[in-house]
């Protein structure tokens, strides 16, 4: 927030919106900043603030009247342009917002605004290349551990993505994570003989990814550990209230600051704490260099390093995480027996599994990919086209939010046509409610894994709904999840060592269609008798890796 304001009266008011902007409470910093603009309606400093705090809270429409406000006194104003622009980005206007960001660039190029918000409408659109590169210029302006994380998330999506530049921009985060003062901890209060195990996420909640991993999980360690919950987001009861119950604790720390954090955290006498956000968005990573736990993990939500090398472990297993990639990690790795995560099954009315491949019905292949638009790069276009030009008459579906971004689908129809693939044989859509996400399963008779950014979430489901995935082995975690899961369903066969072996078996299986038909009768069945699905199993390894590890850093704790 830009503060520069010189009335008495005018200065407390900023100075309490400063303050609550700086914890996440935008909501009270607009009213602060709405009684500044009742005093000084005309003031530049004020329509930038307000409409700034007025985006955070989604009252776009109140911003724009403001900026427009703004425009009118200096209409090259660069906090305005730059709040335009914003408006532009979240209402799917990418290259509009480009070309404004682009211009106030150059015109303001010791300001590091401009460059991070290019690198998240580049990002939006596909481009990471360009996206790295604004964000890379952001740092040199101001290195702070913000910038550096959106670097690192875009980084993952890299074509040429290189582990140890990776891990050389995780340990600049680490390097510019300022420690509390050790003065104001308080000493931890372990008053507790059972292990307190302590979650710090923004995503504990049914409509999330984070939540499809957990929920089950949860309910069965609740037998062996006193759970507690750091929740960092605004609280949407009828989304969070499911996982609330299983919790022996729940705090939410959304506009709490670090030291609070830190101390709530060692009030609670936490053994145990788990980061689940990584460098995604509404993370708490900056609280744990200080060290708030004698054990603590990172899982789940972030699928990379952190760079902290104060969190001692990442949680995965000997396929995602073999122990000869060590080097690429800052935490030690933590390998679980079989599989690094367990599914909750999806529990909607009316999900009927089709056990008949579609393909007897068709008479052709349909293809399907419902990982994130920003892992399917040109060179994943390139493969899927080889096998797509093989397979006569096939066709492919595509889902997720970015197609809605017009930019984004004309991309990929014109990528395909440079492979001479008609647009006919492109079923692209955009977002859909996840009971009807996974009953498009039903359509498919092959799911494609992307790489080298692998699916998560979406390679569970596809398996679920006894659709085989064919996938891409790969050098980290990152590229491994698909080659982990077939593993543990025992189709290794399905597993491609390189991408000519990908195009071949991708030909192979789809040239087959009774051998399809048939994995598919009992494939469901297959999937959910698996470790994929097992959390209680998945919860009896997770209770032994913690006790094992608090033996050896807690051993007054575990006898």
């Amino acid at each position: 927030m830009n503060l520069s304001m010189g009335e008495d009266k005018l200065s407390k008011i900023f100075l309490r919106a400063s303050e609550l902007f700086k914890i996440g409470d935008y909501q009270s910093a607009s009213v602060e900043l709405k009684r500044a603009y009742e005093l000084q309606p005309n003031s530049i400093s004020i329509l930038i603030n307000l409409s700034s705090v007025l985006i955070k809270t989604g009252n776009q429409q109140e911003a724009l009247f403001l900026i427009n406000k703004g425009f009118n006194l200096e209409p090259q104003n660069y906090d305005l342009l730059l709040n335009y622009a914003t408006i532009l980005m979240l209402n799917n206007k990418i290259i509009e917002s480009i070309n404004i960001l682009e211009k106030i660039s150059i015109a303001n190029s010791k300001r590091n605004e401009a460059f991070i918000n290019l690198g998240r409408c580049y990002s939006l659109i596909h481009e990471y290349n360009k996206s790295i590169e604004n964000f890379k210029k952001a740092i040199i302006i101001k290195a702070n551990p913000k910038n550096i994380t959106s670097l690192l998330f875009a980084y993952n999506f890299l074509d040429n993505y290189n582990p140890n530049a990776y891990l050389q921009y995780a340990l600049e985060f680490r390097r510019n994570l300022k420690l509390l003062d050790s003065e104001k901890i308080i000493t931890p209060q372990y008053l507790s003989k059972k292990i307190k195990i302590g979650f710090v996420s923004s995503d504990l909640k049914k409509n999330h990814p984070v939540g499809h991993f957990l929920l089950d999980f949860l309910k069965e360690i609740k037998n062996y550990f006193e759970l507690y919950a750091y929740y960092n987001s605004e609280k949407i009861k009828k989304l969070t209230l499911e996982f609330e119950y299983i919790f022996d604790s729940w705090t939410n720390i959304n506009k709490v600051n670090d030291l609070d954090v830190v101390n709530k955290i060692r009030k609670d006498g936490i053994n145990v704490l788990i980061d689940l956000n990584g460098h995604t968005d509404n993370n708490r990573l900056s609280i744990f260099p200080n060290k708030v736990a004698p054990i603590q993990i990172t899982w789940c939500g972030y699928l990379n390093t952190t760079g902290i090398k104060e969190i001692n472990y990442i949680i995965g297993d000997p396929y995602v995480t073999p122990k000869k990639n060590q080097k690429y990690y800052s935490e030690e790795i933590l390998q679980m027996p079989k599989i690094w995560n367990c599914f909750t099954r999806p529990t909607y009315e009316g999900i009927i599994i089709n056990k008949t491949t579609p393909a007897i019905k068709n008479k052709f292949i349909t293809f399907g990919c419902f990982n994130s638009p920003k892992k399917i790069s040109n060179t994943v276009i390139l493969v899927f086209s080889k096998i797509l030009r093989e397979t006569q008459n096939s066709k492919i579906i595509f889902l997720g939010k970015d197609f809605d971004i017009n930019y984004v689908k004309e991309r990929f129809f014109k990528e395909f046509t440079k492979f001479n693939i008609n647009y006919e044989r492109l079923i692209i859509k955009g977002q859909l409610e996840r009971k009807d996400l996974l009953l498009l399963y039903n359509d498919i008779d092959i799911s494609l894994d992307t790489f080298p950014y692998s699916g998560g979430t979406t390679s569970f489901e596809a398996s679920y709904m006894g659709v085989p995935l064919l996938t891409l082995k790969g050098n980290n975690f990152l590229e491994n999840c698909g080659v982990s899961i077939n593993h543990n369903i025992n189709m290794e066969n399905w597993i491609a060592e390189n991408k000519e072996e990908y195009v071949k078996k991708g030909i192979q299986f789809a040239s087959n269609i009774n051998s399809l038909n048939l994995l598919r009768k009992n494939h469901h069945e297959k999937v959910i008798s698996s470790s994929l699905f097992n959390c209680s199993d998945f919860a009896k390894d997770f209770k032994n890796k913690i006790y094992e590890i608090c033996k050896t850093k807690i051993p007054n704790l575990v006898s």
